[in-house]
């Protein structure tokens, strides 16, 4: 359950979600159990953010609807005894019980309050509007705010309902930056052409998803695909296509390519294939091999396939870990990814197509692997700082040494990496919240300003 959002009850046992469910762990993490499966039939596709209830046998939840992201998803609560789910005929994000009949969620970064009854687990009256702007994560609707059963509340201001904005920023190896003139967008998923003078991202949040083009030398944004979960754009070696998968059919997901410039229409890379839950393509040289990763949560995988015939993909590191993030090395020999097999997300190498060994990288913890344009060098996310590590292929794969770079307060994202690095390696692209150091604030005595605000409905 590393980095899960989860919610300890009054019985000692914690409740937490990832891509299978809804468990319950007790405090020691002995013998979790598997409490409610998604339910696709009921639009519930996955769960998010419980919080038990006082009786310790019930947890308001977030239950995810198809597509995914805020605007798919509303509030219910599951039985931690027989896995029942009710909904709350609320749409929103991130339930909290405040212990005084009221229940605080968000919706689109606004932050309500509900009467609720512990008893009956059910609404009792009408929303109320509390703060109107509280930072919210678009794609997951991770909210900052927390409240107390004590009446303390505290939350991040942020953008309200386009929660999300950030920044695209240069930054070199000392860690100074400059801001790139793109504006404030939902920006995600950068990745920087072979010859440094253009880069592929992600706009939007799901299910609207879309891929641009961003010039540097002009600072010009042009719509790649249309919106619609078309998202996580990597540029092929010769720079002149960009290959990405394609979510907007759940049941059919494609792996895509498109001239950068729109010269010519779309292909398909792999039209015979059934990729399942394809989150993300790694491409290795032309006759090499590409790295794909299939579902997200706690049963990701990485497969791999041939560059030319991705139809053809087989599992490659396939367990009951989470594998993550696959980065295929310039010259297709190795793969770099993270697994949280150890208990905590680290970042590995192994040689491809395999077998091999698989090699630690990162000490520490570490996420999101890119890298060097010579393969020689790998950068990852340490806890706190943007690191390197030197990778030897001879006459071992090995980890010949270590360094630290910058503070790293940038945009994070351990399923997917979320910055690059440019030619040269001596600058990198990052991305940061344009609300990241947005003040918090703590109201003590919460429920008074729900009554002073009380003439203000949440619909």
């Amino acid at each position: 359950m590393t980095g899960t959002p989860a919610s300890w009850g009054p019985r000692g046992e914690i409740a937490y979600a990832s891509r299978q469910g809804l468990w319950l762990v007790s405090s020691d993490g002995a013998n979790p159990r598997l409490v409610a499966r998604p339910d696709t039939a009921a639009n519930i596709f996955s769960f998010r953010a419980p919080d038990i209830l006082p009786d310790g046998n019930h947890a308001l939840v977030t239950l995810v609807g198809r597509g995914g992201g805020v605007g798919a998803s509303r509030i219910g609560v599951v039985s931690l005894r027989d896995g029942s789910v009710s909904e709350l005929d609320l749409r929103g994000v991130k339930p909290m019980y405040a212990g005084n009949g009221k229940v605080v969620f968000s919706r689109d970064g606004v932050l309500y309050a509900v009467p609720f009854s512990p008893r009956k687990r059910a609404v009792t009256g009408p929303p109320v509007v509390l703060l109107d702007e509280v930072r919210q994560t678009v794609n997951s609707g991770s909210t900052s705010a927390a409240v107390s059963r004590s009446g303390v509340l505290a939350y991040q201001a942020g953008s309200g309902a386009e929660g999300g904005l950030r920044q695209l920023y240069v930054v070199d190896r000392e860690g100074r930056e400059r801001l790139l003139p793109a504006g404030q967008r939902q920006f995600a998923d950068v990745r920087v052409s072979p010859d440094g003078r253009r880069v592929v991202l992600t706009i939007g949040a799901a299910p609207q998803a879309g891929l641009w083009i961003y010039e540097m030398s002009a600072g010009t944004l042009t719509r790649l695909t249309p919106d619609g979960a078309r998202i996580r754009g990597v540029w092929t070696r010769d720079g002149s296509r960009v290959v990405y998968p394609d979510r907007t059919d759940a049941d059919s997901i494609r792996v895509m390519s498109r001239v950068w410039d729109l010269s010519a229409p779309p292909v398909d890379l792999a039209p015979s294939a059934t990729h399942g839950d394809l989150w993300e393509v790694s491409l290795g040289p032309v006759r090499g091999y590409a790295a794909l990763r299939q579902g997200s949560g706690g049963t990701a995988n990485i497969l791999i396939a041939p560059s030319d015939s991705l139809a053809a993909a087989r599992p490659f590191v396939a367990n009951p870990a989470t594998e993550l993030a696959p980065s295929v090395s310039p010259n297709g020999r190795v793969l770099a990814y993270t697994s949280n097999e150890s208990g905590r997300t680290q970042v590995y190498v192994t040689p491809l197509p395999g077998p091999g060994p698989r090699v630690p990288v990162s000490v520490d913890g570490g996420q999101e692997p890119v890298w060097s344009a010579d393969g020689s060098m790998l950068y990852y996310r340490g806890p706190s700082r943007l690191m390197t590590a030197t990778i030897t292929e001879r006459p071992a794969l090995a980890v010949t040494a270590r360094d630290s770079l910058f503070e790293d307060d940038y945009s994070r994202d351990a399923a997917h990496t979320q910055y690059d690095v440019f030619p040269g390696g001596q600058e990198f692209l990052m991305t940061r919240g344009a609300d990241r150091f947005a003040p918090t604030y703590v109201v003590m005595n919460w429920p008074q300003m729900s009554r002073i605000r009380g003439a203000r409905g949440g619909g």
